[in-house]
């Protein structure tokens, strides 16, 4: 099992995106669902293969110690945190699957409970020509930027291993937004916030 996880972490490895989707030894889920890759009217890119986790009250208090924890989230008032938990689901991906492809837009925010998954870039959005940028482990969020902006992806992020997040879908966030102009308004002044902050860095 360790040779299989050196090889899947290696960065030539993760190139081959499509290729990791083999079935893994007793790690891999059962019952995984298909999915379809898109959704044409809106090229909302989601996972192929996932399963559905209980969330219990552990879970949730988890949850919501991890939002309080990032940028976007730990200026918000404790209602539109339990908001936030109260629409949340509890999710597990096989090893080498696609969570978020590089410009499309995502189909939820991602907050990771368990493995790594590596976040993955390309000038050209080409899978064979894309770069490791970052690492993902537990605690880490990943696909709020375009989600709450509604922006393709800059980068791909791929599970290196079996793991499990908590998410809050595209949809589910989109009418918590809606019902709510205040906390609509702060959000997205954050998200703008922190996207200034990444292009002045960027352009440095």
């Amino acid at each position: 099992m360790e040779g299989l996880l050196r090889e899947r972490d290696n960065a030539v490895a993760a190139h081959q995106v499509q290729e990791h989707l083999d079935e893994e030894d007793s790690e891999e889920p059962e019952e995984l669902v298909d999915e379809p890759d898109e959704y044409e009217a809106r090229t909302i890119f989601a996972p192929r293969k996932y399963r559905k986790l209980s969330m219990d009250q552990e879970d949730k208090a988890q949850f919501s110690r991890m939002l309080k924890d990032h940028y976007l989230f730990d200026r918000l008032s404790k209602v539109w945190l339990e908001h936030l938990v109260s629409t949340a689901e509890h999710f597990e991906y096989p090893t080498g699957e696609l969570l978020i492809r590089q410009g499309y837009l995502g189909s939820a925010i991602y907050v990771f409970s368990e493995g790594r998954a590596s976040v993955r870039a390309s000038a050209d959005r080409s899978a064979e020509k894309s770069a490791e940028v970052a690492r993902l482990g537990g605690g880490d969020v990943c696909g709020e930027m375009s989600v709450i902006l509604s922006e393709p992806a800059t980068a791909s992020v791929v599970a290196l291993q079996r793991v499990t997040a908590y998410i809050i879908k595209r949809d589910v966030f989109e009418e918590l937004v809606e019902s709510n102009e205040k906390f609509a308004n702060a959000v997205y002044a954050l998200a703008l916030e922190r996207k200034s902050v990444q292009i002045k860095k960027n352009t440095r």
